[in-house]
């Protein structure tokens, strides 16, 4: 009975730990969920806005090369007249743009880079695409001949305006090295990461920096995100070797025919939240621990000890009594 009553008081004080505990428990896995939610939205939210800016660069490129094939100079093929506007249009343009004019057979006649004047191009993909009448065309990673970096090809056709027969191409190469060119005109958030790609799974670019990484392949695993019908947001593992959480839309799914993961590290996000449970829930186990060594102590001072002692003096009583019923029916106890 003595223990029983020392584990009623331990059962009480357990009574009253369990739901302060299940509270904070539940209130940081709340937050976690929280915070889970949070770096999905912020990632998708970065995406988006990438992939706006990318496409208004794009259209911004398209709308240059649309201009210039209506200019005189390129309908009429007037190639010394092409070479002096596309001079002074390259002290306008941004550095990471070079716009050149092809003839019917994809042979550069005037270009912003001079260097690329007579060179045969008629078999770069959106050139081809351009010459077989798409209206406009995004090819994938190419190497630019005059700087050497990854660039992004695009073409517009120029057709004859009395027979409608494409006669050239307008072409543009659009430098993926360059942060304008990727639509990041602002800092990535702190351990985010930006990968640029085209359909091929080709790198054109990534932010932050990793050296080797343009012009290789993109892993197995991104490749599929990039080839898949719908968009989304996945756990898994980056370039860098780091699990992030990856924002993607397929290639074919964005405004542009780039494939744009966007990775931000959610596991660092909530390491901060699982520090703060473990602080919080530490000092409830410590309090357990004490009310419980607490418990036993009281119930060995103010239960067990008075009760032992109640025992002892009922039994002693119980004993005395006996005794006297005895002596007065004339029978000693032994011993007397």
């Amino acid at each position: 009975m003595r223990l029983q009553l020392v584990h009623r008081l331990m059962l009480v004080v357990g009574c009253a730990l369990v739901p302060v505990s299940l509270l904070q428990a539940w209130s940081t896995l709340e937050l976690e969920s929280r915070q889970v939610d949070a770096t999905r939205a912020e990632a998708l939210r970065l995406l988006a806005l990438i992939e706006d800016r990318q496409a208004a660069t794009i259209a911004g490129v398209r709308q240059i090369l649309t201009v210039l094939r209506q200019t005189k100079v390129v309908i009429e093929r007037d190639w010394d007249g092409c070479q002096d506007l596309l001079d002074r249009l390259a002290e306008e343009l941004p550095a990471h743009l070079d716009i050149h004019v092809t003839d019917d057979r994809g042979v550069v006649r005037c270009a912003t880079e001079v260097p690329l004047v007579g060179l045969d191009a008629a078999e770069r993909e959106p050139l081809v695409a351009a010459l077989g009448g798409a209206r406009f065309a995004v090819g994938s990673h190419v190497v630019a001949r005059t700087g050497g970096g990854p660039a992004l090809p695009l073409a517009v056709p120029i057709r004859d305006r009395v027979t409608g027969a494409v006669v050239g191409v307008v072409a543009a190469l659009l430098a993926t090295h360059s942060l304008g060119a990727l639509g990041v005109d602002e800092p990535l958030p702190p351990n985010a990461t930006l990968t640029v790609a085209d359909r091929t799974g080709t790198i054109l670019a990534r932010i932050p920096d990793v050296g080797g990484l343009t012009g290789a392949r993109l892993p197995d695993d991104l490749m599929t995100l990039a080839l898949q019908g719908d968009g989304g947001a996945r756990e898994l593992r980056d370039l860098d070797g780091t699990t992030r959480l990856v924002a993607f839309s397929p290639v074919g799914g964005g405004p542009t025919n780039l494939f744009v993961p966007v990775g931000l590290d959610q596991a660092g996000a909530l390491s901060a939240i699982r520090r703060a449970r473990l602080l919080t829930l530490l000092p409830l186990a410590v309090a357990a621990i004490g009310s419980v060594l607490l418990a036993l102590w009281l119930g060995r001072q103010y239960v067990r000890a008075p009760a032992a002692h109640l025992a002892v003096v009922a039994l002693g009583g119980f004993g005395g009594a006996r005794v006297g019923r005895r002596e007065r029916r004339g029978v000693r106890p032994i011993g007397h």
